[in-house]
């Protein structure tokens, strides 16, 4: 955890005769620690959509059309995962990133 930073204003001979471990007294400066949001720019999210489009397309077992068309016939996600070879996992990270994509709009059933 990291804490508020301590700051001390010494002399040219108290940082001469400083050991460390030194007792200083009490800070001149105590300035809170504030972590930075890091937060993604329009850039990145359009690169990062495009990256997991390009992926999908070269790697996807199912397609997000044939998933829609056997959802729609009332198969259950596991069912689906079974026909394609793929495991449920497999088949939730896909819908995941097609809804990134905005492709895929959330089922409910």
């Amino acid at each position: 955890m990291i804490g508020p930073v301590k700051v001390w204003r010494l002399s040219p001979e108290q940082i001469a005769g400083y050991v460390p471990g030194m007792q200083l007294g009490r800070p001149d400066q105590i300035i809170p620690y504030v972590r930075e949001k890091k937060g993604v720019d329009e850039v990145t999210k359009a690169r990062v959509a495009k990256a997991i489009k390009k992926r999908m397309e070269n790697s996807a077992a199912i397609t997000v059309e044939k998933y829609k068309e056997l959802s729609a016939k009332g198969m259950m996600d596991k069912d689906i995962a079974f026909k394609y070879s793929i495991k449920p996992g497999t088949l939730a990270n896909y819908k995941r990133s097609w809804r990134r994509l905005g492709i895929l709009e959330e089922i409910r059933r």
